[in-house]
């Protein structure tokens, strides 16, 4: 799934310089954001041992048809 989640800072009423420091509800958007990231990237470590294994299996083939 390919979405974008919005910082919580769009639109805040409260907002001003230097406030992410001191935000929970920025806080909270970096965690799940992270937390997103950190999906997204096992996902691609998982098609890419599926992509590996795939092409190893190709090469057995291949080899074994030159035989």
């Amino acid at each position: 799934m390919n979405y974008m989640i919005l910082a919580p800072c769009k639109g805040c009423e409260e907002r001003k310089v230097g406030c992410h420091s001191e935000c929970e509800r920025y806080a909270e958007f970096v965690r799940l954001n992270e937390l997103r990231k950190k999906g997204k990237m096992e996902v691609l470590e998982t098609e890419y041992a599926l992509f590996r294994a795939r092409e190893r299996i190709k090469q057995k083939y291949r080899k074994s048809k030159k035989k």
